[in-house]
């Protein structure tokens, strides 16, 4: 007995949409696991990062297109919170965890990846109607400490602008030497956009922002944000620039820092490979963020 051809194709035809249904759920139902480039799940990235990490989350949804990476902002602290709690399974921060945090993953017995992905330059920014050019970092040392301020320069620093519980305010702390949170000449914003929209509508302010931001506005011709040199371990006042963090130079460094749970092959963990590839440590080049895993050579500027 002969089948006819066209009942032969129907047939075909049905059985590729059951076994097309059935793609994307395990025997109980369930999505199948995702792997290194294929599936979704929601990163959590430090605010002060943004530019930045935006920029890196389109890269990697271009470049792996069965994967679909969407990313939640949340300082620092709050971040690694969710990755504790098992709300989040990566997150990304401009800076390494507290000794506090490392004592409590410990007690809770959590084993994490951490990884060093990007070294972290903050800028510290004024109005370009300030007449600052520079400050060394004594000078900001004492304004973060709430000191009496220097000798003819009241009338110009009183605000140091930095987001409550922020990775920068962190690093400042580490800098500096402090193990508290300053109050004072210190006022606290919830975003970085909002820190700079403060600085640049205030001559007398001075906020501290991550370089991707100051590079996000001098892709878009602002012109209201000056960044200041500072002047450190020499009388040479030293601007923000890739190859002077990579020389050792520029003071106002910490590092961005990955933290994930997830096993190999994983989609947290080949967005992590991404973030560590020559593709992922160019983004952060671009925005002038100096990349860990890629062998540079830096012309400081004239």
């Amino acid at each position: 007995m002969k089948t006819r051809p066209e009942l032969s194709c129907i047939t075909s035809f049905f059985l590729i949409i059951i076994l097309l249904s059935g793609c994307g759920k395990n025997r109980s139902g369930e999505p199948q696991p995702d792997t290194a480039t294929s599936g979704s799940f929601e990163l959590t990235a430090d605010e002060t990062l943004r530019p930045v990490i935006d920029s890196l989350v389109y890269g990697f949804n271009v470049q792996t297109p069965n994967a679909k990476v969407t990313v939640r902002y949340k300082n620092a602290t709050e971040a690694l919170d969710d990755l504790i709690q098992q709300r989040t399974r990566l997150v990304l921060i401009g800076r390494p965890l507290a000794p506090k945090e490392r004592d409590l993953l410990a007690k809770e017995k959590i084993e994490l990846i951490d990884a060093d992905v990007a070294e972290n330059a903050i800028g510290c920014i004024v109005s370009s109607k300030s007449k600052l050019e520079s400050i060394s970092m004594d000078s900001l040392r004492t304004l973060i400490t709430n000191q009496s301020l220097p000798a003819g320069n009241a009338n110009v620093m009183v605000r140091i602008s930095s987001p409550y519980l922020s990775s920068t305010e962190s690093v400042l702390d580490s800098i500096f030497g402090l193990d508290h949170y300053q109050s004072g000449l210190i006022r606290r914003y919830e975003t970085s956009d909002s820190i700079i929209s403060r600085v640049r509508a205030d001559e007398h302010a001075i906020g501290f922002v991550n370089a991707s931001w100051l590079k996000q506005l001098s892709n878009s011709g602002d012109t209201g944000i000056r960044v200041l040199r500072i002047s450190g371990t020499s009388d040479r006042p030293i601007m923000m620039h890739p190859a002077y963090v990579l020389q050792g130079l520029y003071p106002l460094v910490s590092r961005i820092c990955a933290y994930t749970s997830d096993v190999p092959n994983t989609l947290p963990r080949g967005f992590l490979a991404y973030a560590m590839s020559a593709d992922g440590q160019r983004v952060f080049l671009n925005y002038d963020l100096l990349p860990k895993t890629q062998i540079l050579k830096l012309v400081p500027p004239q």
